[in-house]
């Protein structure tokens, strides 16, 4: 299993959209998954904000002040 070499995710905003990018893992042919939780152990609230080959993910529709 490969891991990107690094995440970005950058402040929550007043219109609760941003992206999320990340560098490039250095195992060819991976497809990313950006999972998100309420908590920092990914105990409550999990989901997969995004599955896919690109190295971003648009994140829309989260409400500041709110944990994810």
């Amino acid at each position: 299993m490969g891991t990107p070499a690094s995440i970005t995710v950058p402040p929550s905003n007043s219109t609760g959209n941003y992206t999320v990018s990340w560098g490039v893992s250095s195992t060819g042919g991976v497809t990313y998954v950006l999972q998100e939780a309420t908590n920092s152990s990914f105990s409550s609230g999990l989901r997969t904000a995004y599955t896919g080959a690109a190295t971003s993910a648009s994140i829309t529709g989260r409400s500041s002040g709110t944990t994810y």
